[in-house]
């Protein structure tokens, strides 16, 4: 392991410790879009896992944007769990067909179906936790680990 990646997972070790982001024991949910943040966000979780004392479960969720697109990542981030051996839970939504019933902006409906489907999924895998990945340009949503509202804490 180069020094760069060494230096990088101890910034996010210290940032999980120092905001009590994760507990030993905890099982975390790891959104995984297939993109590059969430990407890196499951390979440090994947290679700090054993030193936090943590499992891991990937979701992701096809919005259906994108078509053939949206199905390819899918695959992806399915190949990509199943190589590193991480359960994961693959779910497909109309999230066009929401937005026109709902009349929310893209941007809004998309949130809303993803959280959704995230607390679903973490409560069926019983996870405490769901880290999601963001970039630094990101608008609305600017966190790196979102801790669980869940009642197990």
């Amino acid at each position: 392991m180069s020094k760069k990646v060494r230096d990088f997972l101890g910034k996010v070790k210290e940032t999980i410790r120092e905001y009590g982001m994760i507990r030993a024991g905890d099982k975390v949910l790891v959104a995984v879009s297939g993109g590059p943040d969430s990407m890196a966000l499951l390979r440090s979780l994947d290679l700090l896992k054993e030193e936090l004392d943590i499992t891991l479960h990937i979701a992701h969720l096809d919005h259906r944007f994108r078509g053939k697109e949206s199905a390819e990542d899918a695959r992806f981030v399915a190949e990509t769990a199943h190589k590193l051996g991480i359960p994961i839970t693959l779910e497909e939504i109309d999230v066009p067909k929401f937005i026109e019933e709902t009349s929310l902006s893209e941007e809004e409906g998309a949130r809303r179906v993803r959280y959704e489907f995230l607390e679903r999924t973490a409560d069926v895998v019983e996870a405490s936790r769901i880290a999601l990945g963001h970039t630094a340009d990101d608008q609305a949503e600017t966190c790196l680990l979102y801790t669980s509202p869940s009642p197990r804490d």
